[in-house]
C-alpha cells in the first residue's frame, strides 16, 4: 500500500532529484503533479481496502480478477508524472 508521504520520493527518483531546486512554473508544475498523485493514491488505497479482488457472477458461472495490479498502478503515476512535468525538464531522460 502506498502512503502519501512517499510522493516526494517517487518525484525525486523520476527527475533524478531536479524537483526539489524547481522555481517558478516547474515548482508549480510539481506541487500540482503532488496534489494528482494523492488523489490516485487515496483511490487506490481505498481500492485495496475495500478488496482489490473482483468478483462477477452470471447465471453460475463466477470469475474473480484483481481490479488494478500494483506494478500497473506504478507505471500509471509515472505516466501521469511525465504528463505533469512534460515541458519542464524535470524528467528528461530519466523516463522510461
Amino acid at each position: 500500500m502506498l502512503k502519501n508521504n512517499q510522493i516526494d520520493i517517487l518525484i525525486e527518483s523520476w527527475t533524478g532529484g531536479r524537483s526539489k531546486e524547481a522555481t517558478g512554473f516547474k515548482a508549480e508544475r510539481v506541487e500540482a503533479l503532488k496534489e494528482a498523485l494523492e488523489a490516485e493514491i487515496e483511490k487506490y488505497n481505498e481500492l485495496n481496502e475495500n478488496g482489490a479482488l473482483k468478483s462477477v457472477t452470471n447465471d453460475g458461472y463466477s470469475e474473480t480478477y484483481q481490479v488494478e495490479r500494483r506494478e500497473d498502478f506504478e507505471k500509471r503515476l509515472k505516466s501521469l508524472a511525465y504528463t505533469y512535468l512534460s515541458g519542464t525538464g524535470l524528467m528528461g531522460a530519466f523516463y522510461v
